[in-house]
């Protein structure tokens, strides 16, 4: 029986997440310079799925789970103020618009698994069981307007609730990409090598870096989309 020496932690994954999505930004940001290959993007596709990953691997862990969701939509705020004040302020000649808040992607993947994990405690009383209830329906149209959309959340779930049995996890994420990305002419259907990372997880969370991804991440955006705006005038 062949086995696989498992290398990173989740802190070691999110590193390399966010590497991966620093690339597809400066393709997203700069590709009107015609100067960014496309493969910067491409390989970009394997962030997200990397970040709602760690995100179901944390969630699992996190002890203070509502504070934790909390934290989630305050940055999310944070991100809207700033993606909309960085458009209006310095508006780029072309009319591009800032879509990036990943924020909002994890922070309905985390509220959804919450509801769920709450619905299946059977002493749950009526009231609470309803507002568990109206919270995920809620959620689903929301899903339409956050980064990656509704397949994400979906990924998200499916990620958390077989975290149990990588082999199985990592046959679903690749059944799933492959379902619905492998007819469609984008080139999202790139993430499916994600499954490479998550399979070299070693289950370990790691050291460090617990507030780095909340700073860096409005703060390239923000350089990022700012240097665009100069470039091009």
């Amino acid at each position: 029986m062949v086995t696989i020496k498992k290398y990173f932690t989740t802190t070691q994954l999110k590193m390399i997440a966010l590497a991966l999505m620093f690339l597809d930004h400066i393709y997203e940001f700069f590709s009107y310079t015609g100067l960014a290959p496309i493969l910067l993007t491409m390989l970009g596709r394997l962030s997200l799925p990397l970040f709602i990953f760690c995100t179901a691997e944390g969630f699992y862990y996190t002890h203070d789970r509502k504070k934790y969701i909390f934290r989630l939509f305050v940055f999310f705020l944070l991100m809207e103020i700033l993606r909309y004040s960085l458009v209006y302020t310095f508006p780029r000649p072309d009319g591009f618009i800032i879509q990036n808040n990943i924020f909002g992607s994890i922070l309905l993947t985390v509220l959804s698994i919450y509801c769920i994990d709450r619905l299946k405690i059977h002493k749950q009383g009526t009231k609470d069981r309803l507002l568990y209830y109206i919270i995920l329906i809620t959620i689903m149209p929301l899903t339409l307007f956050v980064e990656g959309g509704w397949f994400f959340i979906f990924l998200g779930i499916m990620l958390y609730y077989t975290r149990d049995n990588r082999l199985a996890q990592a046959a679903c994420f690749v059944a799933l990409c492959l379902i619905v990305w492998a007819n469609n002419a984008s080139i999202q259907w790139m993430m499916t090598f994600a499954v490479l990372f998550i399979m070299l997880y070693n289950g370990k969370k790691g050291e460090g870096y617990k507030y780095f991804f909340y700073i860096f991440y409005p703060l390239h955006i923000a350089l990022l989309y700012i240097l665009s705006v100069i470039l091009y005038i």
